[in-house]
């Protein structure tokens, strides 16, 4: 999974679909997010909440309700009829901030 976009109250995922499906055609995605510890907006640290869903021809996803400055980590997971599979994650807390060289204006 990789951020291909970050702006100041958004980011923008995309992944590849799993290598294994567990022989059962892939429903879609479930994407989370989860406010990184110590960023400060009151968030949980750790915990990760719904973010969205998308069918399984779709492989990006644009995260948004973030709060600018605050660090977010993400995560990706494949859901079959079987149940969701382990998910793909961010490595990093991601900043959501305004693109270098961007103003407010």
């Amino acid at each position: 999974m990789r951020v291909t976009e970050v702006s100041r109250d958004y980011v923008i995922l995309a992944w590849e679909p799993p290598d294994f499906d567990g022989n059962e055609h892939l429903l879609g995605y479930e994407v989370e997010k989860s406010m990184a510890a110590g960023s400060g907006g009151g968030g949980g640290g750790g915990t990760y909440v719904s973010a969205g869903y998308v069918d399984a021809g779709t492989l990006t996803f644009r995260v948004t309700r973030l709060h600018e400055g605050c660090d977010y980590m993400f995560r990706v997971s494949a859901e079959n009829r079987v149940g969701l599979s382990q998910p793909a994650a961010t490595d990093r807390p991601i900043t959501v901030k305004l693109p270098f060289g961007q103003s407010y204006n």
